[in-house]
């Protein structure tokens, strides 16, 4: 079993299709999160989209915080939490809705399938690894 490091590919996403998703309410999540240390990048699908140069339908997040941890920031934050019961948890996703106008899912990181969640310091380059 090899273990050298693999070195992700980067790029920065710059469009016009990427500006115009920073509504005030994203920019308003985006605020939050840096104001409370979350690392969050965005995730899934809205980045396929983007590269195609389509208009995201919908926006996934994902950090290197905790389901827990998400739940104390957006709580203290006052942002209303949806779908936050056990299953969610167990998935590792948190849903909240910003201004009651955008709807945003966080996933927390794993660091590997025993739901054991990657702390603040965590690597996020590093949860494509999973098997």
């Amino acid at each position: 079993m090899s273990t050298s490091t693999v070195k992700p590919q980067t790029m920065k996403i710059s469009s016009p299709v990427f500006d115009e998703l920073f509504t005030p309410e994203l920019r308003a999540a985006k605020e939050l999160f840096e104001r409370n240390g979350m690392d969050v990048r965005m995730a899934g699908g809205a980045v396929r989209d983007l590269l195609l140069g389509i208009k995201p339908e919908d926006i996934d997040f994902s950090t290197t915080s905790s389901p827990e941890e998400m739940m104390d920031i957006f709580q203290k934050e006052g942002i209303r939490l949806m779908n936050y019961g056990k299953r969610a948890l167990d998935h590792g996703t948190i849903t909240i809705r910003i201004n009651d106008k955008v709807t945003l899912k966080i996933n927390g990181m794993r660091k590997s399938q025993d739901q054991k969640w990657w702390s603040n310091s965590g690597n996020a380059l590093t949860n494509g690894k999973r098997k």
